[in-house]
């Protein structure tokens, strides 16, 4: 199992909860520096990739999802866990309301506002569905939005068989 962050420090705070488990599978970790545009693997690498709240902070997003079909072996799967901004009204409202009231304050509660300070305008300017950045990446297939009230997004991908 390799995780990969842009932010030494994250890997850092990654590392020391990781030797703080005492189950023998939160030992088989390595972590890595590294950029999502620009991965430091070798094509054909991984069996899965999961990104859970990271895409949002990539810059070129499309960029990000050629580089983790590049490191797929083909017939693999990806899976992209985030927050996704609701078309629904009502769903919106009450993402809203819970976010600025009960999710930044229990963060703040832990020293963590700055952190989740950018979390509400960042929902309102993601996509309305990753499905829609999915779908244009050509060498994904069978893009699943398993999300059920649509706040929260999981998108599972896989690549082609053969991949061009």
């Amino acid at each position: 199992v390799v995780g990969v962050d842009f932010s030494g420090q994250q890997l850092q705070t990654a590392a020391s909860r990781q030797d703080q488990r005492w189950k023998a599978c939160y030992k088989n970790i390595k972590w890595i520096e590294g950029d999502a545009l620009d991965l430091p693997f070798t094509d054909h690498y991984f069996d899965a990739v999961t990104v859970g709240y990271g895409l949002r902070n990539v810059v070129d997003k499309p960029k990000a999802m050629q580089e983790i079909l590049r490191v797929l072996k083909p017939g693999s799967r990806a899976s992209v866990l985030d927050f996704n901004k609701s078309s629904s009204f009502f769903t919106a409202s009450l993402q809203s309301w819970a976010i600025d009231n009960v999710v930044v304050p229990l963060a703040s509660s832990y020293g963590l506002t700055e952190e989740y300070k950018y979390l509400k305008s960042s929902i309102s300017q993601y996509l309305t569905g990753l499905n829609i950045m999915f779908r244009s990446c050509e060498n994904f297939h069978d893009t699943e939005n398993i999300s059920r009230h649509h706040v929260i997004h999981n998108a599972c991908l896989r690549t082609k068989l053969e991949c061009t």
